[in-house]
């Protein structure tokens, strides 16, 4: 099987199918558990799941309402893939400096190896944390919990602050085909970049170099095989996906309060409270792109200003 994600980029299942182990890795003098993606696509491997390739899986039925509403029970994935999202309370920042960073990859690498978990793609950003894991589901919440906790004590004692630091419940999504596996990669790489801090992908607190660096010497991670090359890697980042889940929960067609700033902000080139004073054609235009991706009305309006009236009219491809 073949998938196109982007412009000339093309990645093979097969490749997964004769790769070796690599075990825990160093990259960056960072604290890096990297390994491998466990036969994405087939059903050998040493778990022996499967990951189905026919496409992304529907997303369960139920919404938020007319507010906020306690989230739905998380989905396991039949390929122990996850994309995890731990966010500070209250988008508070969660990393003061370099050595809080470090700290984190250095306990989550212990917690995988004592789950027998594995890292695939991660980025550190100053108020929340991107992780693609692959672990049991049943290992899912204790891992991700023991961390954050380990975390959130060290920092406080360190940095002289007592209260939660990361907020009640992480977000999980299970990835279920090779497509959404490279939609959720790129989207992890590409945050340092949405955010205004890099205008590349390259950042010291993401494994997008790690990858890169895996092209020119030693053994390829499970990621860099997805692709035929360097350059097709590079490349394929470069390529602005806009797909509606962006790693975030989507809960019957619509993504809550929480996360619709950091979908708007992802398919915007301007803020979000900038589009109300944009040329009617370019305010149409980024309207659409955020009715496109799963936004309501309602919450264009919150986010950028303009009237319901006028975001009702605005054509979009759904």
């Amino acid at each position: 099987m073949t998938v196109v994600p982007g412009p000339s980029v093309t990645c093979s299942i097969d490749r997964f199918m004769g790769y070796p182990s690599m075990g825990a890795s160093i990259f960056m003098d960072v604290p890096f558990f990297f390994a491998p993606l466990c036969h994405i696509g087939a059903v050998r491997s040493r778990r022996g799941y499967r990951v189905p390739t026919a496409g992304r899986a529907a997303r369960p039925a139920g919404g938020p309402g007319g507010g906020p509403m306690p989230r739905g029970p998380r989905r396991p994935s039949a390929s122990d893939l996850y994309h995890v999202v731990a966010r500070g309370n209250g988008r508070q920042i969660v990393f003061e400096d370099d050595g809080d960073r470090t700290l984190f990859m250095a306990l989550l690498r212990r917690e995988l190896t004592r789950q027998g978990g594995e890292l695939l793609a991660w980025c550190l950003m100053d108020n929340h944390v991107h992780l693609l894991l692959s672990v049991p589901f049943d290992c899912l919440s204790d891992t991700v919990r023991e961390v954050c906790g380990a975390y959130a004590e060290s920092f406080n004692r360190r940095h002289g602050r007592v209260g939660s630091l990361f907020q009640g419940r992480f977000g999980s999504e299970p990835v279920e085909s090779e497509t959404h596996l490279l939609d959720v990669v790129r989207y992890i790489h590409r945050n340092p970049v949405k955010a205004g801090m890099t205008e590349g992908c390259s950042y010291p607190w993401s494994s997008y170099d790690a990858i890169l660096d895996s092209f020119y010497g030693g053994e390829p991670g499970p990621v860099a095989h997805l692709f035929d090359s360097d350059e097709e890697y590079v490349r394929f980042h470069r390529y602005v996906d806009v797909s509606p889940h962006m790693g975030l929960e989507c809960r019957g067609g619509r993504f809550s309060e929480e996360d619709a700033r950091e979908v708007a902000e992802g398919v915007l080139d301007v803020a979000p409270h900038e589009v109300g004073a944009l040329p009617r054609a370019k305010r149409d235009d980024r309207i659409a792109r955020m009715r496109a991706v799963g936004l309501s009305v309602r919450q264009i309006e919150r986010l950028t200003g303009v009237g319901r009236g006028i975001i009702s009219r605005v054509k979009y491809a759904k």
